[in-house]
């Protein structure tokens, strides 16, 4: 059986809005962080990062066992 993970997601106030992403491992995605970035959802090019970003770290959750729950 597989360990899941889920997506977590948390505006940071900042000088600038920015948005912190991690994949995280347990039931509840509050367990072990598997990957994490941050974009400026402002920024349409910050924004095209962050899926490939996003796709690199699930590919490596997924190789390491980790099944990626959608919510």
């Amino acid at each position: 059986m597989k360990k899941a993970a889920r997506w977590i997601s948390k505006r940071i106030s900042a000088p600038t809005r920015t948005v912190r992403v991690a994949l995280r491992a347990g039931r509840n995605g509050t367990g072990q962080e598997l990957g994490a970035y941050s974009y400026w959802p402002d920024s349409a090019r910050s924004c095209e990062a962050s899926d490939d970003i996003a796709m690199r770290i699930e590919e490596d959750a997924e190789a390491s066992g980790y099944k990626i729950v959608r919510e």
